[in-house]
């Protein structure tokens, strides 16, 4: 499949691709971890609370469905073959939910950071999450704003052009600063979706019922507007995860 984005219909490739499934890949590993000792009522209260995506209906949804819905998007936004889905805001928040995931997680190690011993700079984990975010920036988001910095040259003074042009270049993974995170993530997102129109259930959870004027007017029709989760057996699930866990960025084709 293809993915219908604000750069037109393609699937990620390169770098872009090796992290999205990495986040996929390591949201399901914890879900999967921390739900294990909860019912399911509790774990949908928990992840909906832990990883909003402003889509409610699908951050209250099980987590089987979270692997089929995530599962199916992951592959229309990694293989080409065939054209891509019709979005609806439950597609679109499944989409989202793999950075709504990694803003958590580097939100809790800028957290953190605080914390860690001084003597211990390069433990394991630390910085996990945003290393697995520091390649897309370096490799696309870097080159993006220093040609848009260059092109502003003339705006500054050369002191003040050099010291803006050293601060994005000395920019890296080891940055604590939550918010600096926060934008690439953003930026990533925006190469994706083309708004944020899933959110708006949440705010207005009257227009899963349809016929809205005001959706009608912002071009969101009623099947974008579905208020149906799919049904998902256990073995479904499984074998989302399985698929899910499969997944090589070396050996898309």
């Amino acid at each position: 499949m293809t993915w219908h984005t604000i750069m037109g219909d393609r699937v990620l490739t390169g770098v872009e691709a090796k992290f999205y499934i990495e986040a996929v890949q390591n949201a399901f590993a914890v879900l999967n971890d921390e739900i294990n000792d909860m019912n399911e009522e509790d774990s949908e209260d928990w992840c909906a609370d832990m990883y909003p995506t402003g889509s409610t209906l699908f951050d209250r949804s099980s987590f089987n469905q979270k692997a089929v819905l995530v599962n199916f998007v992951l592959s229309a936004l990694l293989k080409p073959e065939i054209p891509y889905p019709p979005l609806t805001h439950i597609l679109e928040a499944a989409a989202y939910f793999p950075l709504v995931f990694v803003r958590s997680m580097v939100s809790s190690e800028t957290e953190d950071d605080d914390f860690v011993n001084e003597y211990e700079p390069d433990a394991e984990y630390r910085y996990y999450y945003r290393k697995m975010l520091y390649l897309p920036f370096k490799e696309i988001i870097l080159p993006w704003e220093l040609e848009s910095l260059e092109q502003e040259r003339e705006d500054y003074e050369p002191d003040e052009f050099e010291k803006m042009l050293q601060a994005k270049q000395k920019f890296d993974y080891r940055c604590n600063v939550f918010g600096e995170w926060d934008n690439i993530i953003e930026f990533l997102a925006d190469r994706i979706f083309w708004d944020r129109d899933w959110q708006i259930v949440s705010y207005h959870p009257q227009l899963l019922d349809g016929g809205n004027e005001i959706t009608k007017m912002m071009g969101i029709d009623d099947d974008y507007l579905s208020n149906r989760l799919p049904k998902v057996s256990d073995e479904e699930a499984a074998k989302a995860l399985a698929e899910i866990h499969a997944w090589n960025s070396e050996t898309i084709s």
